[in-house]
């Protein structure tokens, strides 16, 4: 937060203001925004459960509308569910996106399956270009065996529900989400032992993808004052 994955070089322009966000060395993008990079202020502390604070202020040198944001984290013997939430503190309308970044262990038969509608297909610099049918190979409508196909896309129009499988281990976890976070991006590098299945409410790069006119970017303006939560669960199986 305040938005997921890339914006291309870092900028973009939103109701005639243009913003430049910090690019992190070795990237070409600005990444992921803010919440990853900071600390946060532990509010609350429970056996099960976890609350957390971040509060940004404006910077007319990068991104100025001040936010307040949140995370609740609930752990039970069934289930982990994570809340992210963010409150626009500024005096005008904000851009703003939610997602989660979660790494899973990625084995020989990994396989990850979800409903979705099309994907956001990427020019070189894996920046989303159209939305088209995936193909096979990368379509979790069918299954993708994530150890075998090189993968950092986002999907669109996803069901807010996705299953992943290690055959081996006979494990697997249900990941479900809030309709808000309706495109789901899985990232499996050619190399490594992780995957990542990541549910978000935007497609890659939406604020300069929607300050061109396209409608279905997911990216959400939020008024003064106005606050937004989206929530996700882990359910983990076993046998």
């Amino acid at each position: 937060m305040p938005y997921s994955n890339r914006i291309r070089e870092g900028r973009f322009t939103f109701r005639g203001r243009t913003v430049a966000e910090p690019i992190a060395p070795g990237h070409a993008h600005a990444l992921h925004g803010h919440g990853w990079r900071l600390p946060w202020r532990v509010t609350a502390r429970g056996e099960d459960g976890l609350t957390m604070e971040y509060e940004h202020r404006a910077d007319p040198a990068g991104w100025p509308w001040a936010y307040r944001a949140w995370q609740r984290l609930a752990l039970t013997p069934q289930a982990l569910s994570l809340a992210m939430g963010i409150e626009n503190r500024a005096a005008e309308a904000m851009p703003a996106g939610l997602g989660h970044h979660p790494y899973f262990p990625r084995t020989k038969q990994s396989v990850v399956r979800a409903a979705i509608a099309g994907i956001w297909w990427p020019e070189a610099g894996q920046l989303p270009v159209e939305r088209v049918v995936p193909p096979a190979a990368a379509d979790p409508r069918q299954g993708v065996l994530v150890d075998s196909v090189s993968l950092d896309h986002g999907y669109a129009g996803w069901d807010s529900s996705a299953r992943i499988a290690w055959p081996e281990r006979r494990a697997a976890l249900t990941m479900t989400a809030d309709p808000a976070l309706s495109t789901l991006v899985i990232f499996s590098p050619p190399s490594g032992a992780f995957v990542c299945v990541e549910p978000v409410s935007h497609c890659i790069d939406a604020f300069n993808l929607a300050a061109q006119g396209m409608s279905d970017t997911g990216m959400r303006v939020l008024a003064p004052g106005e606050s937004w939560e989206a929530s996700v669960r882990f359910t983990p199986e076993m046998g």
